[in-house]
């Protein structure tokens, strides 16, 4: 009977301490995407800026190994990547004009873990950007209210590893 105690005793200890323990998961050290939602809110016109605007929220889940994503405000490289696409007769083309090449979608990531030692990192992100009627002189590939746009992402990390590359649900922009 005394044995029988022991071992529940012992049994019950052990499993405190495992409970206790932190689990650390093991991420890769390349940067891991999925996406989770984009949506669209409305940019009201004022004098100085009278156009139909957009801002755009693409939200991303991640999974660093290293904790070393987001490159955060004070720098002038991207960390984030978006390819637009733009739906015509029913299918995506690459969104290439002159005026989109010279404003771009690409952009930086806050820094996700300030001041930590390295480990890995998991949670969402939301990446904001302005979506603008924009008219090129060819007019093939201007955006206009209405268009439906989807995005082609990827992240890099401050050591230059890059993430898988995921697409979002398409989004009609532009909506008056």
């Amino acid at each position: 009977m005394c044995k029988r105690h022991l071992c529940l005793v012992l049994f019950v200890i052990v499993a405190a301490t495992a409970a206790s323990c932190d689990f650390v998961p093991n991420f890769s050290n390349t940067p891991r995407i999925e996406f989770r939602d984009i949506y669209r809110v409305p940019i009201p016109p004022t004098p100085e800026a009278p156009g139909i605007r957009d801002t755009l929220f693409i939200v991303l889940f991640f999974q660093d190994g290293d904790g070393d994503l987001g490159l955060g405000e004070n720098t002038t490289q991207f960390d984030f990547f978006a390819n637009a696409f733009k739906q015509v007769n029913g299918q995506y083309i690459p969104f290439q004009s002159s005026i989109s090449s010279q404003l771009g979608f690409n952009g930086t990531l806050p820094r996700l873990v300030e001041n930590a030692r390295p480990g890995p990192i998991e949670g969402t992100v939301t990446y904001r950007l302005t979506i603008e009627s924009l008219t090129d002189l060819d007019r093939r590939f201007d955006i206009q209210p209405n268009d439906t746009l989807r995005f082609d992402i990827y992240v890099t990390d401050r050591a230059g590893n890059r993430s898988n590359t995921i697409t979002t649900d398409p989004v009609i922009v532009l909506l008056r």
